[in-house]
């Protein structure tokens, strides 16, 4: 299998690449966009008139002209000062209504189209749970809609008043403009970095809640504690907590640079009226700006990291539509594994809160036709992800992946199942009878079927389910344990030249361990288990241990 070398995209390629899919379902609902630009521009045009009629009320006093009667015209700056309040508000809520209406349109129908999507796509092509699938229709949709209201209202709308501003000030005073000038670039600065941040750290989050609502339907059919529920739960609070900490921060530094140069423009200002350069209205305009600057700096940090939340909710959506549209093209056969599995400089890469990391690689492996190959290793080190890249569950960041000498990097998902049989570490798939998820055909299972299912120790389930084979089941309905064992029977019933074993003596029957260890090693085709407990690589040809993601060097069987 050979898979194109396809280097790590960069994030604002990524980023470029979900809006790209994205566009064309905001193009029937450009009429609100429209609307909501237009009151944007009335909205930020009110913000950047509202000085001005107070300037023009006190401009006698702040020349220092004590007039016993109101200045000539004072009716009239009320009146501007009035109409200007009005029109700022009734544009703010015309401008909310309109964003409203335009995100609710968009991302349902995004939405709609990854619903269409999810029931195309295999579900081993992205270990799709029941409830990664429901947090991603669901949760996703949802903070990408506040996302898109959140920019639009805000994050667009001040920047916008903030150029306005700046260009207002420098017509009036080019230092004291060039000090918000300055400001304003540091804050967008500080802002990105947060939304980076924030979207490195939110993709983990939304895997923990993808997982948790997996536990949470494990934990209806078991003891909440089993599954992980716990663990998940505390680990899940614990990223939604350091989200809360990255915006705290990148407000708090906005503030701090705000505080900072308006102090630096107010020692300039002073200086500049005591020579007689900056006059008194224009000192008193800059600071009313500068005092408007800081609410409206604070909205747009704040609401500016969140671009990195939408962008994170934005791709995991992404990725299953494009996954569901490369489920639609036709399926290329993928012929029997003969002479051998070769990865030459093989590299997964993940993005996490740190940045890009390395889980696996670089790597570098041989595997005959027909080996049994245990890979063994601590948790981490690689053994879950590798299984996950040969089963095409994985994108190849770096490297090739020869089968024999096939080329299948331009093959969906169903074209290497065909000959590979994987389970998983969380086996998943769609709604589906047991008899099709196991991939029996119909009537009576044969003896050699019937042997496996009992080696996996499915008897019982069997037994207690009411419609035997045709009940219509998802994994979210058996428990963890159930689910495994079903999905180990089913990669062995397959039939297929590799097998793909995550563990596969994990939650076994009593004694059931060693007739389901002959029944792997004899397996007709190659085999590749990843085993946590060295010990259990017993009778396998080699075994393989990995450190890290690298292979750290190869054992005697035993």
């Amino acid at each position: 299998m050979e898979v194109a070398t396809k280097p790590l995209k960069p994030k604002k390629t990524r980023w470029l690449r979900v809006w790209r899919t994205f566009l064309p379902f905001a193009r029937p609902h450009r009429r609100p966009f429209w609307l909501a630009t237009g009151a944007a521009l009335a909205v930020v045009g009110s913000r950047l008139a509202f000085p001005l009629p107070l300037k023009g009320l006190l401009k006698p006093w702040l020349k220092g002209e004590h007039a016993a009667e109101a200045p000539e015209g004072a009716v009239l700056y009320g009146l501007a000062f009035f109409g200007v309040v009005l029109a700022m508000g009734l544009a703010d809520y015309y401008q909310r209504l309109q964003v409203a209406r335009f995100s609710i349109g968009w991302v349902r129908d995004i939405r709609a189209e990854a619903f269409r999507a999810a029931a195309r796509v295999d579900p081993r092509a992205m270990s799709l749970s029941s409830g990664e699938l429901v947090a991603r229709l669901v949760g996703d949709t949802a903070r990408l809609k506040a996302g898109l209201k959140g920019f639009l209202t805000h994050v667009a709308t001040n920047g916008a008043y903030f150029l306005g501003v700046t260009l207002i000030l420098l017509l009036n005073d080019w230092i004291l403009g060039s000090v918000i000038a300055a400001a304003s670039i540091l804050v967008l600065g500080v802002t990105w970095y947060g939304a980076r941040r924030l979207y490195r750290r939110y993709l983990e989050l939304r895997k923990k809640e993808g997982k948790l609502a997996t536990r949470i339907q494990e934990a209806l059919e078991e003891d909440p504690l089993e599954g992980g529920f716990a663990r998940v739960n505390y680990s899940s609070g614990r990223h939604e907590a350091t989200v809360v900490r990255i915006q705290g921060q990148t407000t708090v530094a906005s503030y701090f640079i705000l505080g900072l140069c308006t102090l630096g423009a107010l020692a300039v200002g002073i200086q500049g009226h005591t020579s007689g350069r900056v006059s008194a209205d224009t000192l008193f305009l800059f600071f009313a700006y500068a005092l408007m600057l800081i609410r409206h700096a604070v909205k747009l940090s704040r609401q500016g990291t969140r671009i990195g939340k939408m962008m994170a909710c934005g791709e995991r959506l992404e990725r299953l539509i494009r996954a569901g549209r490369k489920a639609e093209r036709k399926e290329v056969e993928l012929a029997p594994l003969t002479r051998r599995l070769k990865l030459q400089g093989v590299r997964v890469v993940a993005n996490n809160r740190d940045g890009n990391r390395s889980r696996l690689g670089p790597l570098d492996l041989e595997i005959r036709a027909g080996e049994k190959v245990a890979v063994t290793g601590p948790a981490g080190s690689g053994k879950t992800t590798l299984l996950e890249l040969l089963a095409g569950s994985l994108e190849l960041s770096e490297g090739k992946i020869r089968w024999d000498e096939a080329k299948l990097h331009k093959l969906p998902v169903g074209a290497i199942a065909a000959q590979v049989g994987h389970l998983g570490s969380e086996p998943f798939w769609l709604r589906k009878t047991l008899r099709e998820s196991l991939g029996l055909g119909p009537g009576e299972p044969g003896r050699e079927a019937r042997e496996i299912l009992a080696d996996c120790g499915l008897e019982r389930l069997l037994d207690r389910l009411p419609a035997g084979l045709e009940t219509k089941l998802g994994p979210g309905e058996l428990s963890r344990r159930e689910a495994r064992r079903v999905a180990l029977a089913a990669a062995l019933l397959r039939p297929a030249s590799l097998l793909l074993l995550d563990e596969p003596f994990l939650d076994l029957p009593v004694g059931a361990g060693e007739r389901l260890a002959r029944r792997i090693l004899g397996h007709p085709g190659t085999v590749l288990a990843g085993l946590a407990d060295p010990a259990a690589a017993t009778g396998f040809d080699r075994v393989l241990r990995l450190e890290a993601g690298r292979l750290a060097g190869e054992e005697e069987p035993a």
